[in-house]
């Protein structure tokens, strides 16, 4: 979840808006069970592209500038690693919230390193993305970006 003190940061908005979502994930299946579970947040969340390999994801990410993205680490044409670090190069603003089946401490303290705002386990955690796009797109502001949480970019795989 997102403290307080976060959403203190975002700039103000002068009316409403969805929080865009680019969803970066090589199998079909988790994207479109990503899809229906944003769905559930109705128009606070708006997923606007879907990317399968790092190429792709890049080259969205380019095109349509989401608030958000959600990062799977491994990918055809490189590793989400590299789409983390070209994201928070190009705009460190941008909340990105990696998921993945490696959710081990060194993977952790490196997405963090990168810049990733949340790290969580497919396996353990996957219903935190709602979590965190929920509280992001109830904000009363921009959804920009929210201070690092270490407890998850950082914590053991064993939360």
């Amino acid at each position: 979840m997102l403290a307080p003190a976060s959403l203190a940061k975002l700039p103000a908005m002068s009316a409403p808006r969805a929080v865009r979502v680019l969803i970066a994930e090589n199998y079909a299946l988790l994207r479109e069970r990503l899809v229906q579970l944003l769905a559930e947040l109705g128009e606070r969340v708006q997923v606007v592209g879907l990317a399968e390999d790092v190429p792709r994801a890049i080259a969205l990410f380019g095109q349509l500038s989401p608030d958000a993205v959600i990062l799977d680490l491994v990918m055809p044409g490189g590793n989400g690693m590299q789409v983390l670090e070209h994201i928070k190069q190009r705009r460190p603003a941008c909340v990105v919230i990696v998921l993945t089946n490696y959710a081990t401490a060194p993977f952790r303290e490196r997405c963090g390193q990168l810049g990733a705002d949340f790290f969580f386990s497919k396996s353990a955690e996957f219903e935190q993305v709602l979590r965190v796009l929920e509280e992001l797109s109830r904000a009363p502001t921009a959804p920009v970006r929210p201070a690092p949480l270490p407890q998850l970019c950082l914590a053991p795989a064993n939360l």
